[in-house]
C-alpha cells in the first residue's frame, strides 16, 4: 500500500520517469544512468518540496467562534517531507556513482 498526502506521490514518480529515460541509454552506461537518475530525482525532489511545502500555509477563521486555525499542506510519501526525499535520493546517488567509478 502507497502511501502520500498532497504531491507526495510525485516523488516515485519523478524517479520512475528518470530511471526510465536513464535505463534507454546504452548498456555500457547503465549503472551510470542509474545513479544519475537518483542524483537529478533528488534535487527536483529536494526544490519542488521545498516551494510547495513552504508556500501553501494558510491561516483559515472560523465564522461562529472566530477561531483561527493554521492550514498546512504537507506533500509526503511514506510519511516522510517530499524535501527530505531529495536528500536520500542524492545521498543514494552518490553512493551508487561511488560505486560505479570504484
Amino acid at each position: 500500500m502507497i502511501i502520500w498526502s498532497g504531491r507526495g506521490i510525485l516523488v516515485i514518480l519523478i524517479l520512475g520517469l528518470l530511471v526510465y529515460l536513464f535505463g534507454l541509454l546504452p548498456k555500457s552506461y547503465i549503472d551510470y544512468g542509474f545513479a544519475f537518475a537518483l542524483l537529478i530525482a533528488g534535487i527536483i525532489n529536494w526544490f519542488l518540496g521545498k516551494a510547495w511545502n513552504e508556500k501553501e500555509n494558510k491561516i483559515l477563521v472560523e465564522k461562529d467562534t472566530g477561531k483561527e486555525f493554521l492550514f498546512v499542506r504537507n506533500h509526503r510519501f511514506f510519511f516522510i517531507k517530499m524535501e527530505y526525499w531529495g536528500i536520500i535520493f542524492f545521498i543514494l546517488g552518490c553512493i551508487a556513482l561511488f560505486q560505479v567509478i570504484f
